[in-house]
């Protein structure tokens, strides 16, 4: 199966995105760290920031990346801003409703994971820099991948919410309970 685009047309995507939206893509990065940092720094993190965090990313992929400029080489990418608008607006969700999504940080033995694929997700444009890719023409923030990567780390952290099914002892043990929270 190929892809419907070329890498090139790939970076240029990258490339438009990056070339008109910077400034909020570094707001969006410097919020973002703020967040994750008060977040693993305290006992416990704050859920509606955190849900609101997530809400937004995943929000902001779906229209800011997939439909406002993905859909230019690939029309598959409508479905995924569908999709990570409806994802969007399930964080969104667990932000105004008590009790659905919990993160603690000093309880999870996932913590050091969580953390790392935070500080990644943070990292990804500088990963890319060393990888030998030039802005613009190359995945920041706020986009895909980095979205996917901090909300896996800040899953990690989430505890099994009351009222659902109960825990097991594997990692990420409550995913199939967030159903309130997530499809991913």
């Amino acid at each position: 199966m190929s892809l419907p685009f070329s890498p090139d047309e790939f970076a240029d995507v990258f490339g438009a995105f990056n070339a008109a939206l910077w400034p909020v893509v570094l707001a969006l990065w410097l919020i973002s760290a703020g967040v994750i940092v008060a977040a693993f720094r305290v006992r416990e993190p704050s859920h509606r920031s955190l849900a609101v965090l997530l809400a937004f990313h995943w929000s902001w992929s779906a229209l800011a990346y997939h439909a406002a400029y993905f859909t230019r080489i690939n029309p598959a990418a409508w479905l995924f801003a569908g999709l990570f608008l409806i994802q969007g607006v399930l964080f969104a969700r667990c932000a105004v409703v008590p009790g659905l999504l919990h993160f603690s940080t000093t309880r999870s033995k996932w913590r050091t994971l969580a953390v790392s694929l935070a500080v990644f997700s943070l990292a990804y444009p500088i990963v890319n820099v060393v990888l030998g890719l030039r802005f613009p023409r190359m995945a920041t923030f706020g986009v895909p991948c980095p979205t996917t990567l901090l909300t896996l780390g800040l899953l990690l952290i989430a505890e099994h919410p009351r009222g659902l099914s109960p825990p097991s002892r594997s990692p990420g043990h409550s995913w199939a309970g967030r159903r309130h929270c997530c499809l991913v």
